[in-house]
């Protein structure tokens, strides 16, 4: 049974690509998800482009988000500080990006408007 709202359906997608992007690089967790989520994405009318634009953001931001947060882990090596420290000043950072993110799926003008305007027979 496939989750037929739209915003239900991003938002599961959404948090299910987070826990991906937490583990594993966007590349080969878009390879997996990507064809398990698109067939629920055409059925509920969601425009792919809006899907991928959610998909990858949020992929991006599990790639800082602990416990592994590959790219947490490198920049925290890279300024000479601990993890604790540097997890503390991109919590914000965090919070602020889910913000986004529930914005892209609750408007999706947000993410579809400028190709919409750019080219419109293709959008």
């Amino acid at each position: 049974m496939a989750i037929e709202n739209p915003v239900l359906l991003l938002l599961f997608s959404s948090g299910v690509m987070l826990l991906f992007g937490t583990f594993m690089d966007a590349l080969p967790a878009m390879a997996i998800l990507g064809p398990l989520f698109l067939p629920m994405v055409k059925q509920a009318g969601i425009h792919p482009v809006h899907f991928g634009v959610v998909s990858v953001v949020s992929l991006a931001l599990g790639f800082i988000t602990p416990p592994y947060g590959l790219s947490l882990l490198i920049s925290s090596k890279i300024a000479g500080i601990p993890m604790t420290k540097a997890l503390k000043d991109t919590m914000m950072f965090f919070g602020v990006a889910i913000l986004v993110i529930i914005a892209m799926i609750l408007f999706p003008e947000i993410v579809l408007g400028l190709p919409r305007l750019l080219a419109p027979k293709f959008i």
